[in-house]
């Protein structure tokens, strides 16, 4: 077996203490930048599912008037012609009979949680992810670089005070979707 002169062997480096500062930082503005694109793109789709969530909530609430003014109809044609009112479609859960409305209304609140849920406890998560991961990379550079610092300030800007309250964004999005909740639960049961 040959063996290799030693003026030729591979000689053992620390990469760390021969890197270049500023190619370090230059490297970690370019990996900073895609982190800065990815929470972008998770913003982008929470975004997309609140205006979906909407539309869907608009859609539900537009055909459970659209039945009860049906049914309404049905009630007051059969009144004038002195006929006898007809049954209107319902259904009885616990013996309390719920309208074709109030069962809409209840569709449309599985798909807003479902909806709820994609958006606080998929996306938001790794939204946060991608923050943390960007104010990692500025925490660490911040001496060298103080201008990298995006996420902390957006981190730091986001926290809203109500009435005492402080509420970040996790906060608003669950109020944001309660608040819906809890009006389709009330048109739910008090829809006829």
């Amino acid at each position: 077996m040959a063996t290799v002169p030693a003026s030729e062997q591979p000689v053992a480096t620390n990469a760390s203490a021969d890197a270049n500062p500023n190619d370090e930082l230059k490297m970690a503005i370019e990996v900073w930048k895609t982190v800065v694109e990815v929470q972008q793109h998770f913003n982008t789709i929470e975004m997309q599912i609140r205006n979906i969530a909407i539309t869907v909530l608009t859609a539900t609430i537009g055909a459970a008037v659209l039945t009860a003014n049906q049914s309404l109809n049905a009630l007051v044609a059969a009144g004038s012609k002195g006929a006898s009112l007809p049954a209107l479609p319902s259904l009885i859960i616990l013996g309390k009979s719920f309208s074709a409305a109030s069962l809409i209304i209840g569709a449309g609140l599985i798909a807003w949680w479902a909806f709820y849920f994609m958006d606080r406890w998929w996306y938001h998560q790794l939204l946060r992810g991608a923050v943390d991961s960007a104010r990692f990379i500025e925490d660490k550079f911040k001496d060298s670089f103080p201008y990298l610092n995006l996420s902390s300030f957006i981190k730091q800007a986001s926290p809203n005070r109500f009435r005492g309250i402080e509420l970040h964004s996790s906060n608003k999005i669950d109020l944001f979707y309660l608040i819906v909740t809890v009006l389709l639960l009330i048109l739910m049961l008090f829809v006829f």
